[in-house]
């Protein structure tokens, strides 16, 4: 079993007897580098900075920092000279002076200890321009973190086993339709869509289980197709977004947001590929084909419709980057239709010349509502951008280099090495419920990565996307210290299991309810362990 998902990974990201040379090599280096002196030279960059040709200001909502940053400081007539107070945790002052109010802080930055911030920008000595508080978050540490709990290997196991066990999977199995006692089956295309692609990855995992795993994906897709919009309705053939009264599923009645129909067709793709069943792949490009319809001049679509009407609900985009392109590669993948590609150019085109220039990367999820610029940020587009321009452009520096300054953004607004914001009020975003009282940021299972502006907690999920962007980088440029960090999380992932019975958290904050528990996220999980488990296992 090892041994097939070793190799699948070496054709994949390795291509070549050469590079894989190489990689191997990167990973004895791994063992004598100076991780501490990589850090070091890493921090010195400044992530996106605006104010740069006719790039905007992202961080106006930003509240850490890891890398030094700079801030849309009010610039002045024909003032060239401006002067920058930074008052820093331990109580010291530093200074310097600019050119610019739009200077980053990075002639300074190395000499500021992890803690509260302040920076202040003046000219004249008391004609200020701009101030900001911030926390200054704490780097990578090579050697700090606390040990794996037990054996990637281990972790995977028991993670597919959970999802092969989970009432979602063996109650579709047993009956055809979901468990809908679970308080997340409430966004159904979300969470089969998820189950579909675990349980074919299962069955490659566990050859012994794999008829039983397929039968779970088979009967969530049937289900998924049965329930999904009628032949000539406005939607057709989408599946449901919401479900039901729980949650978000209650105000979203008869909506559908984009992002979970495509999908819903990756999986069904998935599922096709496995088992050469027509009909899932049929179900797919029944999907697509409104997406085909429906893309507009910009290369994108509309982030949530009605199913009644077909109408668009609110102004948002869809960052296609999540479903849509990966529906569009999967199915040009298996069919080679030149609507599929020229559609995904569009689409690429949009991400572009939208995100990749605005960096606005807007946290777009079923239970959020849609949000103004730069509010709502979140690393998961923004990763999946990277992991995409890594696959379609596997050697190209400029590109790469896109990715890596994505990864920079991830790590800058949401890794969290250390416990951020000591001495904050206690937060009062937790929701609802006399548990909430045990749930403070002391208890918080770190390192980890936050989710969202919105949602600012660790997630599995968030960590899990973080180690698949290390490890693509690390592929793509073999430096120890992206598997490292990758390697952290993934320890950080086995900490977080409950070998009770295999569920990893999916909040890292201490206590969970059942209804915290997202089992789409705990698969993203299982696939990140498995991941690095091959990766580290061809370094040995």
């Amino acid at each position: 079993m090892k041994t097939d998902r070793i190799g699948g990974l070496f054709k994949a990201g390795l291509r070549n007897a050469a590079f894989a040379a190489a990689f191997f090599a990167a990973g004895a280096a791994f063992a004598d580098g100076d991780l501490a002196d990589a850090v070091k030279a890493d921090l010195k960059n400044v992530v996106r900075q605006g104010g740069i040709g006719d790039r905007p200001f992202w961080n106006a909502n930003a509240s850490m920092f890891m890398y030094p940053p700079a801030f849309d400081f009010r610039e002045v007539g024909n003032v060239k000279r401006y002067s920058f107070r930074v008052l820093a945790s331990d109580g010291k002052l530093h200074t310097f002076v600019a050119k610019s109010p739009k200077a980053s802080l990075a002639p300074v930055w190395d000499k500021l200890p992890t803690g509260w911030t302040a920076v202040e920008c003046y000219y004249n000595v008391h004609q200020v321009v701009g101030s900001r508080l911030f926390w200054k978050s704490a780097p990578y540490t090579p050697g700090k973190y606390p040990p794996a709990a037990m054996p990637y290997a281990e972790a995977v196991k028991r993670g597919y086993e959970y999802v092969f066990n989970h009432p979602l999977s063996q109650h579709v199995l047993k009956t055809g339709e979901p468990d809908f006692t679970v308080y997340h089956s409430c966004y159904p295309s979300k969470m089969y869509s998820a189950i579909i692609k675990s349980m074919v990855s299962y069955a490659d995992y566990a050859p012994e289980k794999a008829e039983e795993a397929i039968a779970i994906a088979k009967a969530s897709a049937d289900w998924l197709i049965s329930v999904s919009e009628p032949k000539g309705a406005p939607l057709e053939f989408w599946p449901p977004t919401y479900w039901g009264e729980n949650a978000a599923a209650k105000s979203n009645k008869g909506r559908v947001m984009l992002i979970y129909p495509a999908q819903a067709a990756v999986a069904y793709a998935a599922l096709y590929r496995k088992t050469k069943v027509e009909k899932y792949l049929d179900a797919a490009e029944k999907i697509a084909a409104h997406f085909l319809r429906l893309q507009g001049e910009d290369g994108t679509w509309p982030l949530i419709m009605t199913f009644a009407d077909g109408q668009v609900h609110g102004k948002n985009r869809l960052v296609p980057i999540q479903g849509a392109i990966p529906m569009f590669a999967a199915l040009h993948g298996i069919t080679g239709k030149a609507d599929y590609k020229a559609a995904l150019d569009r689409a690429f085109e949009y991400m572009d010349k939208g995100p990749m220039a605005t960096w606005n990367w807007e946290g777009q999820f079923e239970d959020v509502r849609p949000s103004s610029p730069y509010s709502n940020l979140t690393k998961h587009n923004a990763c999946d951008m990277a992991l995409y321009i890594l696959e379609r452009f596997p050697k190209n520096r400029k590109r790469i280099a896109e990715a890596r300054e994505i990864l920079r953004f991830a790590e800058d607004q949401f890794v969290c090495w250390e416990l951020p914001f000591d001495g904050a009020a206690k937060e009062t975003f937790f929701g609802d419920g006399d548990w909430k009282e045990g749930v403070g940021r002391e208890k918080w299972g770190l390192p980890g990565v936050l989710e969202q502006y919105g949602w600012y907690v660790p997630i599995d999920a968030s960590a899990s996307k973080l180690i698949k962007l290390y490890l693509a980088l690390y592929r793509a440029e073999g430096k120890p210290l992206d598997l490292a960090k990758a390697r952290t999380l993934g320890d950080s992932i086995t900490r977080n299991l409950h070998t009770e019975d295999n569920h990893i958290s999916t909040h890292w904050y201490g206590f969970e309810p059942v209804a915290h528990q997202w089992l789409n996220c705990h698969i993203a999980s299982v696939a990140a362990l498995d991941e690095l488990d091959a990766v580290v296992q061809a370094t040995k």
